[in-house]
């Protein structure tokens, strides 16, 4: 999976910057782009998982160029439901899903994954979809965005440990 340290290095040089500045919009885009990095990287986390998973297990070029194309390229966001879950399906299959997320969930991580996934998307999409520009938006500082990640990487490891047991 993707290193933890790269995404948290990067919102720590973002906080940094927010930290030493006075400019209301310096601290907005040091923001914005925090909250744009992390679930950017939560994404890119889950499409390393399916691709980790999948890859070694095809032989024939055109299932693993389905699987990196049609799979994983294609899915975009980083929900659980509309977006991980789709894509862990269509590469493992609904029983075998079934199976890790029993697992996942024998201590409510599933449950966890999913709310928390749900509200960073929500905090992303009006981020990604309009421009600080002329709109007066508010972010939290980019150190709030440390707690989702140090909260979801370990259940994502935790996917991609059960994954290698099927």
């Amino acid at each position: 999976m993707l290193p933890k340290a790269d995404i948290e290095n990067l919102i720590n040089d973002l906080q940094t910057l927010y930290d030493g500045t006075t400019s209301v919009k310096h601290k907005q885009y040091y923001s914005k782009l925090a909250l744009l990095e992390l679930s950017g990287w939560f994404e890119s986390a889950q499409d390393e998982i399916a691709h980790s998973y999948g890859k070694p297990k095809l032989s024939n070029p055109n299932n693993i160029k389905y699987l990196e194309g049609a799979i994983i390229k294609k899915t975009s966001g980083c929900t659980y439901e509309s977006h991980f879950k789709d894509m862990l399906i269509r590469t493992i299959g609904i029983v075998n899903l079934e199976v890790v997320e029993n697992i996942i969930n024998n201590n409510g991580d599933l449950g966890v994954l999913i709310a928390q996934l749900n509200t960073i998307w929500e905090l992303r999409k009006p981020a990604a979809h309009t421009t600080i520009a002329g709109v007066m938006s508010t972010y939290n500082s980019p150190s709030t965005m440390i707690p989702y990640l140090n909260l979801l990487y370990p259940i994502f490891k935790r996917f991609e440990t059960e994954l290698a047991s099927l």
